[in-house]
């Protein structure tokens, strides 16, 4: 019986957050993808960069914003482990970067060296490149930031750069052809 109820107020909450999140998005299309099951606010420039509003993790934050699991889902389904996240967000991020550690496969926690080796890919996961909400990037956080950028999307013919910041992302969420 709890179990019953359990999923009945499941499935209410996740039918709400995905109203208020069509809502929020609107009246820009959110990017449905049905290999990974999800609907986020992001938009494709190319086949290899991605901008989207930012991540959140907890309650009630992500039931507006796009919530990481459904990120990390969406991500680990259309672009394996050759990811990688740019927050140029200044304030405070709704997540913590472990909660988009979940890329690829991950070697046994209990033994000493594969553990720091699997800490070493998280600290890879995001970068943080963050200025204040409406204003321009400082000078010298550009270069950077682009070639942060630009290393990674030369590592492999596969790789994708996602950016996020504070905000929403172009109206335009197509994917473009490959």
């Amino acid at each position: 019986m709890i179990r019953f109820l359990t999923n009945i107020l499941t499935s209410i909450y996740n039918i709400f957050a995905n109203m208020l999140r069509k809502l929020i998005s609107s009246p820009r299309n959110r990017h449905s993808d049905p290999l990974s099951s999800t609907s986020l606010d992001l938009a494709y420039l190319t086949p290899n960069l991605i901008v989207m509003s930012t991540p959140a993790s907890t309650f009630p934050k992500n039931l507006w914003r796009n919530p990481t699991e459904d990120v990390r889902r969406f991500l680990n389904a259309n672009h394996g482990d050759e990811w990688k996240i740019w927050s140029l967000r200044g304030e405070a991020n709704d997540y913590l970067d472990r909660d988009l550690h979940d890329r690829g496969s991950y070697p046994p926690s209990h033994i000493p060296l594969l553990s720091i080796l699997s800490c070493l890919r998280l600290l890879s996961v995001v970068e943080h490149f963050g200025w204040p909400d409406h204003h321009p990037p400082p000078f010298e956080y550009i270069q950077p930031l682009l070639t942060s950028i630009h290393n990674h999307l030369l590592s492999s013919d596969q790789a994708t750069a996602i950016l996020h910041c504070k905000g929403t992302p172009s109206p335009s969420t197509h994917k473009p052809n490959s």
